[in-house]
């Protein structure tokens, strides 16, 4: 398996501040937010909040699977004994069938936010079963006390990755896995993947809300509204978004904040190695993607 997809699964650690208290309780999460000094997070008491838990690698609605048998409610449950409180989840996870590279793990397809139509992804029409079960790991990570980051978009999925299922092969922001031209195919410098600067960050669409940039404008907001009612939920524009830059994070956080009070946060992607590529001024929160040194946890 890609080595930058196995990291996926290490244990993380979101630090906002130099001095954090634990608040890890098993019980119904109260709601976080921002303290007014943007040091940290806090629960709907004041308190700050430290996050500790997992970046999970799994299929959205439970039932169903990836490539292995990993799922969110069991995460959420069997990590509760432990205090863990924070489970970061991916939105923009491929979709896994029989047919697939690897297969998912019991040879089911896999529901991904948008509907696949006699195997294509109709970037018009969402997928009920997906938005449904990210509701109820929502609602079963609130009654655990759990907070759950909510990460948009995915850089995986749109690396070229070998051709493997999990890579911009298969990935329903590839045209070619699409039931009609919904937007010019953004791999400009033809390489097997769109994440590089340009491609799948383009800030004047996005702005302009056409193009690419309308459907990734489309899934932030369906994000917010099927969210909207959970306390314990904040999001990240993505997971190891290398070939992005600070314009595009800023339009994109500028855009997530019109539609909701919640934290907006980004992750620096360890492809970037020191440089923090992508870091604009606009967020809720910063994460390095394996934070090694006290520097980095500072951060």
């Amino acid at each position: 398996m890609n080595s930058k997809r196995t990291r996926k699964n290490d244990v993380g650690f979101l630090f906002l501040s130099l001095t954090l208290a634990w608040l890890a309780g098993i019980g119904t999460a109260q709601a976080v937010s921002i303290d007014s000094s943007h040091r940290y997070y806090q629960d709907a008491s004041g308190r700050p909040v430290f996050l500790i838990g997992y970046y999970g690698w799994a299929a959205v609605p439970d039932g169903h699977f990836i490539d292995h048998p990993s799922r969110y409610a069991t995460m959420i449950q069997r990590g509760v004994p432990y205090k863990i409180n924070y489970l970061r989840l991916s939105l923009s996870v491929n979709r896994f069938a029989s047919a697939t590279n690897p297969q998912s793990w019991n040879n089911q397809p896999t529901p991904v936010p948008f509907a696949y139509v006699n195997g294509k992804a109709n970037l018009d029409q969402w997928d009920a079963a997906f938005w449904s079960g990210l509701q109820n790991q929502c609602a079963l990570a609130q009654q655990n006390g759990v907070i759950v980051m909510v990460s948009i978009f995915d850089g995986v999925e749109i690396r070229s990755n070998g051709g493997a299922a999990y890579g911009y092969a298969n990935s329903f922001w590839n045209p070619a896995n699409q039931t009609a031209s919904f937007y010019p195919g953004p791999d400009f410098n033809h390489n097997g993947q769109i994440d590089d600067g340009g491609e799948f960050f383009q800030t004047s669409n996005f702005t302009n809300n056409v193009g690419l940039g309308k459907y990734q404008r489309l899934l932030i907001t369906q994000a917010v509204s099927q969210t909207a009612s959970y306390s314990n939920v904040l999001f990240e524009v993505g997971n190891e978004l290398g070939g992005s830059d600070p314009a595009w994070y800023s339009a994109v956080i500028a855009y997530a904040k019109s539609l909701t009070s919640k934290p907006i946060t980004e992750e620096q992607n360890f492809v970037c190695g020191s440089t923090a590529c992508g870091r604009t001024t606009n967020l809720d929160g910063w994460s390095e993607h394996v934070a090694n040194t006290p520097a980095q946890v500072k951060a």
